[in-house]
């Protein structure tokens, strides 16, 4: 029999774990699946998965296939947001974002340019 390497830190305890494989992944996945990935038990998945849940950091589907677990959306936005406020200063977050949208007035001009039906060409009888 051979043992498994550890692809995780030592300091990183099983909550973490758990916490880190269902925060990053793009779409829904089952508690086992997470659990191998973090590599605990299923119920200590589901314990720290529900966890997560209660505290609005995950979405709970119900699926025919059983439950699945997939972050939330909306309160990964947010906590990006405060990261960015917590780490920039206000002068710095208006100036980025005025940049961003003079570059989307410019690829808003180019998309309008390409997608433009054309003239259509006069007819001469």
């Amino acid at each position: 029999m051979t043992e498994k390497e550890p692809m995780w830190p030592d300091e990183m305890d099983a909550a973490e774990r758990v916490r880190h494989v269902a925060l990053t992944r793009t779409e829904a996945r089952n508690a086992g699946w997470i659990a191998e990935e973090a590599d605990v038990s299923r119920d200590t998945a589901v314990k720290y998965l529900n966890r997560m849940v209660d505290q609005g950091d995950l979405k709970k589907l119900e699926t025919g296939d059983g439950t699945s677990y997939r972050p939330d959306t909306v309160t990964q936005f947010l906590k990006e947001v405060r990261q960015l406020a917590e780490s920039h200063t206000l002068d710095e977050l208006t100036q980025e974002a005025q940049r961003h949208r003079g570059r989307n007035r410019l690829v808003e001009r180019d998309v309008r340019r390409r997608i433009a039906p054309s003239p259509a060409p006069e007819h001469r009888r």
